[in-house]
């Protein structure tokens, strides 16, 4: 049994042996389960008593499994602390899993390394040839899937399902199309008006992003964007076009000459980037846009993720005259008098209270009380959520300062909105009667 355990780090050999172990296991018509085994707390034993004590650790678990798999059963370490284990001809899913609750069963009793009682837990995944794979690497693949998905959800072993494929692979694979989605030019900026409800005439744009996939059909920014932000190199890139792509469109449409801002918001992952100054910053240069035209939109829960750091970079912005707005205001965590503290000029109050105004008298009093409280801050506020002219009307009497929504219009290619809009730029339209 001993020679059959021993352990190979080259993961040519083990595919390699993985292979062969299918192969004959394909011959027979019989079935092979590939179980990757995870030792917890190894890396933290390591750092904190050395490799050495990792490696006894390790060597002892072997031993430990010496005695309860039968003498075709193979493991093989494959990474620092992950393990193989093939067992072929099994008949059912029920026997692998008790192979798996039997390992897991051999980490009850501690460790013992020199006179130190040391406790480790393990978090298997399994998956079988033929059900899941009949290739050596994806057989591989599907049974670390099926781990990772025991480690997200907390449970000790998983079986690969198409589930825990979904859930741990459709991220990166999102991530990829995302990134040709960009650089495929599949992604497209759209911009709503925001009516000065007192003037009542535009006043500016927020710019929004869409995607149409053509293998994913349309996704929506709730979706994608948190992928993005996940990675700091993917994020970058996006913004990179984003902030291009706006500026281009808003020097080219004239709307700066007319005095319309341009709002485009702030990913909560960029408010922990020290570069998106310099970024924004050089962007506006190369595109000539001044800081009074530019409003960035960030929202509370943004902002309160790492509250010292966000400051530190909303004031640089602040510094060069760039409007800040909070975006969704009503929905997180701070207050007003939070915000006394944030270089904030504007608020956006969130739509779901400007939508039931009309229908409900305690939404009616929140936006009274944000329009109220945010003028005695010398804050502008802005309601999204116009949907008819009814609430538009009654924004005005409020005294809110802007609107926006689908009744002014929904996000329109920058385009089709400057010629929508008149010839000087401001788009009037009656709004008291």
């Amino acid at each position: 049994m001993s020679t059959n355990l021993a352990i190979h780090h080259e993961r040519t050999l083990y595919l390699d042996e993985l292979g062969k172990s299918i192969a004959s296991c394909g011959a027979d018509n019989k079935r092979l389960a590939l179980l990757i085994v995870n030792i917890d707390q190894l890396w933290d034993i390591t750092i904190t008593y050395g490799y050495k004590v990792g490696d006894m650790i390790l060597g002892q678990f072997v031993e430990r499994m010496e005695g309860i798999l039968r003498d075709a059963d193979r493991i093989v370490q494959i990474g620092e602390s992950d393990f193989a284990v093939m067992l072929p001809a099994v008949m059912n899913q029920g026997h692998a899993t008790l192979a798996a609750n039997k390992i897991l069963g051999l980490l009850d009793e501690p460790f013992i390394i020199e006179d130190q009682y040391l406790n480790v837990d393990a978090k298997i995944g399994i998956a079988f040839f033929p059900d899941h794979a009949e290739d050596p690497e994806l057989l591989t693949q599907r049974a670390a899937l099926a781990l990772r998905h025991a480690q997200s959800i907390g449970n000790l072993c998983e079986t690969y399902t198409f589930s825990c494929y979904e859930e741990e692979s459709a991220p990166i694979m999102l991530a990829h199309e995302f990134r040709n989605a960009i650089k495929s030019d599949e992604l497209k900026m759209v911009y709503q008006p925001q009516v000065n409800l007192q003037e009542e005439k535009v006043c500016g744009v927020e710019a929004l992003v869409r995607w149409t996939s053509p293998t994913l059909g349309v996704m929506s920014p709730e979706i994608f964007i948190p992928v993005a932000e996940k990675s700091r190199d993917l994020m970058s890139f996006f913004t990179t076009w984003t902030l291009n792509t706006t500026m281009r469109h808003y020097i080219e449409s004239g709307m700066h000459a007319n005095g319309v801002k341009l709002s485009v918001n702030l990913s909560a992952a960029l408010l922990n980037d020290a570069e998106i100054v310099d970024t924004i910053l050089t962007t506006m240069s190369i595109w000539g846009v001044e800081p009074e035209n530019l409003v960035l939109e960030v929202t509370e829960s943004s902002i309160m993720a790492h509250p010292e750091k966000s400051l530190h970079i909303l004031k640089k912005f602040d510094d060069v005259g760039i409007t800040l707005s909070i975006d969704d205001f009503g929905t997180g965590y701070s207050s007003l008098a939070y915000l006394r503290k944030l270089p904030v000029k504007e608020l956006k109050i969130d739509k779901s209270f400007v939508t039931g105004m009309l229908n409900s008298n305690d939404d009616r009093k929140i936006v009274q009380s944000i329009i109220d409280m945010s003028h005695n801050f010398d804050l502008l506020v802005v309601a999204e959520g116009v949907e008819d002219m009814e609430t538009l009307k009654l924004l005005a009497q409020m005294g809110c300062d802007v609107g926006q929504g689908y009744f002014i219009s929904k996000p329109t290619p920058m385009d089709v909105l400057k010629h929508w809009m008149n010839e000087d730029g401001s788009w009037k339209m009656t709004i008291q009667t």
